[in-house]
């Protein structure tokens, strides 16, 4: 069998585009996965995200904290265990509510494992798809560029709750 000049042309020219189409093709993808960062930030906030961070002990044996249910609703508690006496303050906006499940995400927080008291002792508890994980340690009085991992977590996720109240 054999082909003609112009069906051999037009194999030859379909050959090229196709060859074209397909190294663009991989390089927007490449492309688009390169300048996507380590960051959590694309990733949606789960439905059943909960938070509640809080600090305790000492000699009055007291707890004071935040909540934050699954619909963003801030509540503040005092009393001799978490969540006692809560109280409804606030509601975090949409951005904010993002904002702390990314510094959640993006601190690794369900991979950190630290069990630690003090006399003052802080604690959060995130639960998200699913999950649950608990983390507390002694309350430190290092400056902020000295603080733990979950330290940090702790920290932003307080300034976000705190941030319009």
């Amino acid at each position: 069998m054999q082909i003609s000049e112009r069906e051999q042309a037009f194999f030859t020219s379909s050959t090229k585009l196709l060859c074209v189409f397909s190294v663009l093709t991989i390089l927007s993808c490449h492309s688009y996965d390169s300048s996507r960062s380590d960051s959590h930030s694309d990733i949606s906030v789960p439905s059943d995200l909960r938070l509640v961070i809080g600090e305790g002990g000492g000699f009055t044996g007291e707890w004071n904290g935040f909540t934050v249910d699954s619909s963003g609703s801030v509540f503040t508690w005092r009393g001799t265990r978490a969540e006692e006496n809560s109280q409804r303050v606030s509601k975090l906006k949409a951005t904010q509510f993002r904002e702390l499940w990314n510094s959640i995400a993006d601190g690794h927080f369900f991979e950190i494992d630290s069990s630690g008291t003090g006399n003052m002792t802080q604690f959060m508890t995130v639960s998200a798809n699913g999950k649950v994980h608990r983390v507390s340690w002694a309350k430190s009085s290092a400056m902020a560029s000295d603080l733990t991992p979950v330290q940090r977590i702790y920290s932003t996720c307080r300034g976000i709750i705190t941030r319009d109240r």
